[in-house]
């Protein structure tokens, strides 16, 4: 919550004055588009605050992974009173096996985005790739690009890894389509997004999600938009992309 130690938080939840949440899969941009909307300075800092520790906590310690959120929305906003959350996919499934109470969070969320990413063979390229390097973000300000392609020029193309594609490309076409489900259970009437329409024009997109969630804007706000994060194409990449489509359309 980023206070200071030894202060006591309440028991009571204080609803800040607007809340939000990104629903989205892994891999699909949303560190980037993050930082993007972290940069306004007006639209809360919406970060993964639930993921793998709380998720291990809750499903063993019986942790109260809602009053972390609660305790975040109340005290971790914009000075505008705006709170913003990234929930991924598989860690919201876990939390709500662990906890069925799970609900609350959306029944406490005011707002709703659901990121998506069209070309979901990239996605799944992406999350190979990420976890085979065990490098999932590159930022400007750091100079480990030598590292990274080293990690690259051990990546063999094989049958396994293209299988291991097809495998993260089927994932994210589920987790996806139960997040769709998800918030159509709840009726939720979420924002869909395209992180390549973000990538594309991100002056547009984040005026039309600051608009959505009714954000007064302050004069010259979007001169602060921006993100550390860097695009982590690679040649290797493109040629895993080729080889998979090709390999899917044989196999079809």
């Amino acid at each position: 919550c980023r206070r200071k130690l030894l202060r006591c938080t309440s028991d009571q939840f204080q609803k800040p004055k607007l809340s939000y949440a990104i629903l989205t899969t892994p891999r699909s941009g949303s560190t980037y588009f993050c930082e993007l909307l972290d940069s306004t300075g007006i639209a809360g800092h919406p970060y993964e605050h639930l993921r793998l520790a709380a998720q291990e906590l809750t499903r063993h310690c019986d942790f109260d992974y809602l009053r972390l959120l609660f305790n975040l929305m109340q005290y971790r906003t914009t000075d505008n009173g705006v709170f913003g959350t990234k929930l991924i996919s598989h860690f919201l499934f876990e939390f709500h096996r662990a906890k069925p109470d799970c609900q609350q969070i959306f029944n406490s969320i005011d707002k709703y985005i659901l990121l998506v990413r069209r070309d979901k063979v990239a996605q799944a390229v992406s999350l190979v790739i990420a976890q085979k390097t065990e490098i999932w973000h590159i930022r400007n300000n750091k100079n480990n690009d030598t590292s990274y392609q080293s990690k690259l020029d051990h990546i063999d193309i094989d049958d396994a890894l293209l299988k291991n594609v097809e495998q993260k490309y089927n994932f994210s076409n589920n987790q996806e389509a139960r997040l769709k489900k998800i918030l159509a259970k709840h009726k939720i009437e979420a924002l869909e997004l395209a992180y390549e329409d973000i990538v594309e024009d991100t002056n547009f997109q984040i005026n039309r999600i600051l608009n959505f969630l009714e954000i007064v804007k302050p004069d010259n706000y979007i001169e602060n938009v921006n993100s550390e994060i860097k695009k982590m194409p690679s040649h290797i990449s493109q040629k895993i992309i080729h080889q998979f489509k090709q390999r899917k359309s044989t196999v079809c």
